[in-house]
């Protein structure tokens, strides 16, 4: 959700310039990527510049090294995490045999009149009648065998056999000893579970199975092969960093730290940087509960899980604690976490770029009743010029295919020194406001 790929030559129009106008003979120009998501922007802009990506969210930071920090020999890796994998598979075959069979012998059956509804029926009582919290009590991340997935999530966002492979190879995955191939086989694997997963888009609750459809799109998904599409996701990213070698995408460092953005706004930062470009979450909606099985996937660390009245939830989330809760999506907070960003970035002397959402931006809709001057103004008190350009895009989601929609990219340039106090009726900056000319359609 929120990726930027359709945005990315805009962005890329507006950041180039300014990495280019800072650049010097000493050192390459830096891009500081707050917020980097899966890292698409960085590794655009990765040959003009060194990259430093931060997210708050561990799957994220896996997902952008992956595009940021290359790894030699992934296909040796590889081989040697299938084969570390085997000897979890059969442990977990062993300990889970009876429902994997009856999982087999309904899918050969899906064809039947009937089967369908009664295995959904099947899964849904499977996956109740057990207590994850009971089959994973003292387990740690390297309890052998490996069952996280399986007792977590096996007919709940994946088949028994999916949650089984996932299982065995993040415990192979952990074994591997050169950083960068872990991080590669683990983005991998994040890829596989994403496609695997029983769920829509997301994990932010299991498929409903009202409709027939639905429960026919649950048998399908049910019978992705995870490990297929382990291997070829990892063998597509060797590809895809080839590309990026090619391109001088790995010509300068880049790095990629886990923070969460309006805490370490409050902290001293020395090293240079000549752009920060931000892409904050935008509604009220956070994110982490629609990650929240990679997050898990990537920590395994067995979380304690929520529970309403009793009971554990429907998504099977990790209880509250254990999950990010963003400033930028309270109203009651997301101003302040906007300026913050500012400031940070006014005091590092640097250009500031952010990418929002018009019509459905929590900060624009809610606080500041769908106007974009006390957006302007708000920037202003940091940055003496402002430019925003909104570009039409049409989004495909929440049911809708043709959603309409604006995202505002918005230039900041000549930080002051000190901001401008806070007030309705501050001096407008320097700013221009624009449309883009052409509509990006969704791909």
């Amino acid at each position: 959700m929120g990726v930027k790929t359709r945005l990315l030559e805009p962005l890329e129009a507006a950041i180039a310039p300014l990495l280019a106008a800072r650049s010097s003979r000493t050192h390459p120009p830096r891009l500081l990527d707050l917020l980097c998501g899966t890292g698409v922007v960085g590794a655009r802009l990765a040959p003009r510049a060194s990259v430093w990506a931060t997210d708050a969210q561990a799957y994220a930071c896996v997902l952008a090294r992956a595009r940021l920090q290359p790894a030699a020999g992934l296909e040796s890796a590889l081989e040697r995490c299938l084969q570390r994998a085997e000897r979890a598979r059969e442990a977990l075959f062993e300990r889970y045999g009876a429902v994997l069979e009856a999982e087999r012998r309904w899918f050969e059956r899906a064809e039947e009149p009937g089967s369908i509804d009664a295995y959904c029926r099947w899964a849904e009582q499977e996956a109740s009648g057990h207590d994850p919290a009971r089959a994973c009590a003292g387990c740690r991340p390297d309890t052998f065998p490996p069952r996280l997935v399986t007792a977590y999530y096996r007919n709940v966002y994946f088949g028994v056999r999916q949650a089984i492979e996932l299982d065995a190879l993040r415990w192979a995955i952990e074994a591997e000893s050169e950083p960068a191939a872990r991080n590669a086989l683990l983005a991998a694997l994040l890829f596989a579970a994403s496609r695997a997963t029983s769920a829509t888009a997301h994990f932010a609750q299991p498929r409903a199975l009202s409709r027939r459809s639905e429960r026919e799109r649950l048998v399908q998904r049910r019978q992705i092969d995870v490990r297929a599409r382990f291997v070829e996701r990892l063998q597509q990213l060797e590809r895809e960093q080839a590309a990026q070698r090619a391109r001088g995408g790995f010509r300068h460092p880049h790095r990629v730290e886990r923070r969460e953005v309006v805490s370490w706004t409050r902290t001293a930062v020395r090293e240079p940087v000549d752009v920060v470009y931000a892409d904050p979450p935008y509604t009220a909606d956070n994110y982490s509960r629609f990650y929240h099985v990679l997050e898990t996937l990537v920590h395994y660390d067995y979380p304690p899980l929520a529970t309403r009245a009793g009971r554990l939830t429907r998504g099977r989330y990790p209880a509250l604690e254990r999950r990010l809760r963003s400033p930028f999506s309270s109203p009651a907070t997301v101003e302040a976490a906007f300026a913050a960003v500012c400031g940070f970035a006014a005091r590092l002397g640097a250009a500031l770029v952010w990418s929002y959402a018009r019509p459905n931006g929590l900060l624009i809709r809610r606080v500041y009743d769908g106007q974009l001057a006390p957006f302007e103004r708000l920037l202003g008190r940091f940055y003496r010029e402002v430019e925003i350009t909104e570009i039409p895009l049409a989004h495909s989601g929440a049911g809708s295919r043709a959603l309409r929609t604006h995202e505002l990219i918005a230039v900041c340039r000549e930080p002051r020194s000190r901001p401008l106090p806070v007030s309705r009726k501050t001096s407008e900056p320097r700013a221009r406001t624009q449309p883009a000319a052409t509509e990006i359609a969704n791909s």
